[in-house]
């Protein structure tokens, strides 16, 4: 606890920097500094008019340049780059080695774009974070981005014309409807920057509005970092960035019509807001080769919920109040659908954090166990459904009917080992509710993740927490229930949890590498294929509708 304590409310981490970037005549420089002794300073950089092809072109970051002074140890550390073409967009990244304590580091990456004015040049607009995509429905989809200066946005969609946002401001999201099933579309997203009279029109992307009786998609979760992690790029800014963009690019390879990450996106544990962006930014960063391509839904995680958090004494903690809550951030950072519950008695929002979607045969609910997460000295107030959000998921399947019905969050029910007493078992009661809920209303299976591993679970009234409840007696309304699954999906990058010497009886499946689930929905059944990072799959098994396990 004490280790956690200390990690918990120490500032910007000594593994975090932020860059500047300025226009001295015709040369872009950019600086970095931190107050110890640095060495082996590199900036990667390159042009993306350089990589891309004809067309709509999905790439990963290649960095063709790059400056290097092997030699030089300081604190401050400036490059500068005079071979910028005016109007193109470019990507770079820095890397040093920390003297101090001998570890090679890495930043995410950045953008800029040099515009000209006169017989000079200065920074340009451009799209900092994203294009990206989320709130996927049945006929519509969202576009979020984020620019370097205040913009009025807009998206240009190929047969359907502009979908504007009049809003002046960095943050931009808009939700276009009225699209077709099945049918893919192009478009642009065009910021205009009044303040210094500048336009950005993005390369053109594209998204499919699935088939609602055919379609795929992916599940993963715990994409987090720490210093258990290889390599820099394993390890930047509290984010796995490696895993993450390949477990992403698989699911793009698979034609998974959208993505769910189930929560400890980043490593959390600070009361620096500043921080907390740097995290979120560098969660997005990695998705960016697919990001504009795929919509994106995203779980609270305990590692999440305590992004930003306040200390309250030694060893106690909470969620700050809006407008800084963990709430307020997940809502700015994500464009989940805004259908959740409401709590007027609440200062906390549900809205983006817990909420729903239908598609075709199938709906997909979200809960979050650590809203307001916090604790009290021993006693901490988190991992369990609170009676807001039962009630309304009740609401939602009673209202919802359909065959495939998916929760997510991300604690377990029951953990498989490394992580019993900490996952919705912490209170019991409530876990035994939320596994009444389950039963009744027939859900086909459960997503979550905090067990940094892949286990495959059946649950169903022969299991000794249900057998033995008498809440679930109590609360039980079907004369028969069938059983479900529980999905465990925690190999997103975060350190690997140790298999347990003996599990359990109602684990199926168990692995310890990194993977993600994909699911395949039509209208005859579903089926679930669990594949490693390159692709080869872990295990396979189905559900057809009324069938058993």
């Amino acid at each position: 606890m004490n280790f956690f304590l200390i990690l918990l409310f120490m500032r910007m981490p000594f593994y975090v920097v932020q860059p500047s970037i300025n226009v001295v005549g015709t040369t872009v420089v950019v600086s970095f500094h931190k107050t110890y002794k640095m060495a082996m300073p590199n900036i990667y950089y390159y042009d993306e008019n350089d990589l891309l092809q004809p067309g709509i072109e999905i790439y990963e970051p290649k960095y063709l340049e790059n400056i290097w002074y092997p030699d030089t140890t300081d604190t401050i550390f400036r490059f500068q780059l005079d071979d910028i073409k005016v109007g193109h967009v470019y990507h770079f990244q820095l890397e040093w080695t920390d003297l101090v304590r001998g570890k090679e580091l890495s930043s995410k990456g950045y953008k800029f774009r040099v515009i000209k004015r006169g017989d000079s040049i200065q920074l340009g607009g451009i799209i900092d974070l994203g294009p990206a995509l989320g709130n996927l429905t049945e006929d519509g989809i969202t576009v979020f981005w984020r620019t370097n200066y205040p913009s009025h946005g807009a998206v240009l969609v190929k047969g359907r014309g502009f979908f504007k946002d009049s809003t002046l401001s960095r943050w931009h999201r808009i939700h276009i409807s009225g699209l077709k099933s099945g049918k893919s579309y192009t478009y642009h997203v065009i910021s205009t920057f009044p303040e210094i009279g500048d336009t950005f029109t993005s390369r053109p992307y594209r998204f499919v509005i699935p088939d609602p009786y055919n379609f795929k998609f992916t599940v993963f979760g715990d994409t987090r970092a720490n210093w258990k992690s290889p390599g820099t790029t394993r390890r930047i800014n509290g984010v796995n960035v490696d895993v993450l963009r390949r477990l992403a690019i698989q699911s793009l390879r698979d034609n998974a019509s959208f993505i769910v990450v189930l929560g400890d996106l980043i490593r959390g544990y600070t009361d620096d807001t500043n921080f907390v962006k740097i995290m979120y930014d560098t969660w997005w960063w990695a998705l960016e080769p697919v990001a504009p391509f795929i919509p994106i839904f995203t779980v609270v995680g305990n590692h999440d919920a305590t992004a930003p958090i306040k200390k309250t004494g030694r060893h106690s903690y909470m969620d700050p109040l809006p407008p800084y809550s963990v709430e307020d951030f997940w809502l700015r950072y994500f464009p989940n659908p805004q259908n959740g519950p409401k709590n007027p008695d609440d200062p906390y929002t549900y809205k983006g954090n817990v909420y729903y979607f239908k598609i075709g045969p199938a709906i997909f609910i979200a809960l979050n166990p650590d809203h307001n997460y916090h604790r009290e000295g021993e006693k901490l107030f988190g991992m369990h459904i609170d009676s807001v959000q039962y009630r309304w998921a009740d609401s939602v399947l009673n209202a919802v009917r359909v065959p495939y019905k998916f929760l997510m969050w991300h604690e377990p029910l029951i953990a498989t080992g490394g992580h019993k007493g900490s996952c919705l078992d912490l209170y019991p009661e409530s876990r035994d509710s939320v596994a009444a809920l389950l039963l009744n209303h027939g859900v086909t299976a459960i997503f979550n993740a905090h067990e940094h591993i892949y286990a495959r679970v059946w649950i169903d009234p022969s299991t000794d927490f249900i057998r033995n409840s008498e809440i679930v007696r109590n609360l039980a309304t079907k004369s028969e229930f069938s059983g479900f699954y529980e999905i465990i999906t925690g190999g997103g990058g975060a350190p690997a949890s140790k298999k347990p010497e003996h599990l359990p009886e109602y684990v199926k499946k168990y692995s310890t590498e990194n993977h993600y689930v994909l699911g395949d929905v039509t209208a005859h059944g579903v089926k679930f294929t669990v594949k490693n990072i390159l692709g080869w799959p872990i295990d396979s098994f189905g559900k057809i509708w009324h069938d058993s396990k």
